[in-house]
């Protein structure tokens, strides 16, 4: 069973959910990263798995069907496993924490 891994780093984003609702939304870079690693194992099944490293709990639906649909698309028949890591949630972390103290004055 032969495996391929790779990597990429890209700027995060943020979107603007009203878009949804009326089919008009936007989406923004923001200065931090977001990595993906994908590993394809060529083993016939077509199992996607999703995994967000930083937070477990986060849905992966959309991660799996992005990856099955590019492997339909190109014919092959592999499974694979998507890790992604973000600077988001870190980020996020430490404004809570800033506004916290900033609060307590």
């Amino acid at each position: 069973m032969d495996k391929m891994i790779s990597s990429a780093v890209a700027p995060a984003s943020g979107t603007i959910i009203n878009g949804i609702a009326t089919g008009k939304g936007a989406a923004f870079a923001i200065n931090l990263k977001v990595k993906a690693t994908v590993e394809f194992i060529e083993d016939g099944r077509g199992e996607v798995k999703g995994i967000v490293k930083d937070n477990p709990k986060v849905d992966t639906t959309l991660i799996e069907l992005c990856v099955k649909k590019v492997l339909e698309y190109l014919d092959l028949d592999y499974s694979a496993r998507v890790i992604t890591e973000t600077e988001i949630y870190e980020k996020l972390k430490e404004e809570n924490n800033r506004l916290r103290e900033r609060l307590k004055v």
